[in-house]
């Protein structure tokens, strides 16, 4: 079972930004803090007051810690490593 991936799922959080670290090939990595979760389809992988760790391509330029975000999150990998990847984070 090692190698069991995440099933499809998707979410809407929102949260606060706690650590941001912008990478020079466009990756943003940060950290927030889960305020309110909303299961669009598939399991539902976050909760309230969770911290987790995510990731994302899209423009962060307006994104400072302590931010408030509202974002559409997936996450992938498997039961015992797994990343979150925000899809659409709102403005």
């Amino acid at each position: 079972m090692a190698n069991v991936s995440a099933a499809p799922n998707e979410s809407i959080l929102i949260g606060r930004v706690i650590r941001l670290e912008k990478q020079a090939n466009g990756k943003t990595e940060m950290q927030l803090k889960v305020e309110d979760v909303e299961c669009i389809y598939g399991p539902c992988f976050s909760e309230k007051d969770q911290e987790i760790t995510c990731f994302t391509f899209q423009n962060t330029k307006y994104v400072i810690i302590g931010s408030r975000i509202k974002a559409k999150v997936e996450y992938i990998g498997g039961p015992h490593n797994g990343q979150y990847q925000l899809l659409n984070i709102e403005e």
